[in-house]
């Protein structure tokens, strides 16, 4: 199967995880837009045994793509393991379900392991296996109502920042909220390992700053208070697919604005005057959410995947879809993890609603949109730029988004 350009990948993705965080709302949370992506993609392939099944438009306007450029895009991300995003796909199915020719048809045709259902233990310990212990269940109740299919994807990323932040007192964040709630903020000066500008995007003039890792970045966007969350998200992903238009600062107005401070001294100058960010100072956070995908809204695309997946299914099934996501941004680096599955139980016992979530909701502040994005490793010295493919065009894996987040509680770092 030919290889998708991953500009092409990263921008479905940009419109799916725009119609997701729309979906779930404003709130403080986490998700994994491409866990959700690859599942979706995944179940694309029952298309091929079934042609013509119905939802299949709908589920290639959820993917941004044609199924195939999806399943194509699949194939490219789990053949090509990225060292600092582990993926992890499965699925699993009754005896009864496998023996069905078409079952068994998509079943074999599909990249990753399959095998008879689990138990919710198993299910709980493949999700904590494939996460780093990150994700301690699986995200659906596969006993109430018993389920005779289901299959998921995880994704995790551990990550050390190439340069660590600081810990400061929490007045360095500026008026507002956030400072009055917390005791310490983390603070890092401007170079290779924090890059920070103020520049345009779609809503605005915005604060930027791009935590570098080997083989990450973490990008955190802040607009004016006002703007809602959706619009400050679809302008991180604008941001993260093609160069910011950077604002001078001598347009704006010293003093505070809506995420920096401006001041006017006397220093070198080129041209007869000079500007530049010189830090940056952010709050630690962290979050855990959970998704009831079905409940989010077609443009998801898990309603249409369960029409999809319907012709190789009895009769008498409901269909489940879910996400759990934790993500941590501290002093030293990130870490994140999402599994997302779907599930076909029997009806006849009431399905019980999704288990409460632990999260911690600190109710701190001037919220804020986060990608982390992946690139290419690390080269060798003399191999090429840092933290870029030296492949023309780059792998499969470049500025794909992976996690993003909506920041609206926040944390004390550790100490330094």
């Amino acid at each position: 199967m030919p290889r998708v350009p991953a500009a092409l990948t990263a921008a479905s993705l940009r419109g799916y995880a725009s119609r997701l965080h729309r979906a779930i709302g404003p709130g403080h949370h986490v998700a994994s837009p491409l866990g959700a992506w690859l599942l979706l993609a995944l179940i694309a392939r029952a298309e091929r045994i079934v042609p013509g099944s119905a939802g299949a438009d709908a589920l290639a306007d959820a993917l941004g793509c044609p199924l195939p450029a999806a399943v194509a895009a699949t194939e490219g991300l789990m053949d090509h393991p990225h060292p600092a995003v582990r993926a992890a796909a499965a699925a699993w199915a009754a005896p009864e379900l496998v023996a069905d020719p078409r079952m068994g048809r998509f079943l074999a045709d599909l990249p990753c392991e399959t095998g008879p259902m689990p138990t919710q233990a198993e299910a709980d310990a493949w999700a904590r296996e494939r996460t780093d212990g990150l994700v301690e269940r699986y995200p659906i109740d596969l006993e109430h109502p018993p389920a005779i299919f289901t299959m998921a994807t995880a994704l995790v990323t551990r990550v050390n920042w190439l340069e660590p932040f600081d810990v400061v007192a929490a007045e360095a964040l500026g008026p507002g909220p956030f400072a009055g709630r917390l005791t310490h903020a983390m603070r890092a000066s401007a170079g290779f390992g924090h890059r920070v500008q103020v520049a345009q995007s779609p809503v605005g003039p915005v604060a930027i700053h791009r935590a570098v890792a080997d083989g990450l970045v973490v990008l955190s966007v802040a607009a004016h208070p006002d703007v809602p969350a959706a619009d400050v998200l679809d302008a991180a992903y604008a941001v993260a697919s093609m160069p910011a238009e950077p604002v001078s600062l001598w347009d704006l107005p010293l003093g505070q604005g809506p995420a920096w401070t401006i001041e006017e001294g006397r220093g070198p100058v080129v041209g007869g005057r000079g500007e530049r960010v010189s830090e940056v100072v952010l709050p630690a956070w962290s979050a855990g959410s959970g998704h009831d995908l079905m409940r989010l809204g077609p443009g998801t695309g898990f309603q249409a995947a369960a029409q999809l997946l319907t012709p190789l299914l009895p009769t008498s099934v409901r269909i489940l879809a879910a996400q759990s996501a934790v993500a941590r941004f501290h002093r030293e680096g990130f870490e994140a993890a999402a599994v997302t599955a779907v599930a076909a139980g029997r009806i006849g016992a009431p399905p019980r609603e999704l288990g409460p979530v632990r999260t911690a909701r600190l109710q701190f502040g001037h919220p804020y949109a986060v990608l982390a994005l992946a690139t290419e490793p690390m080269p060798e010295r003399g191999q090429g730029r840092p933290g870029r493919s030296v492949e023309p065009g780059g792998g499969p894996w470049t500025d794909v988004p992976v996690f993003s987040a909506w920041v609206a509680e926040v944390e004390e770092p550790e100490a330094g």
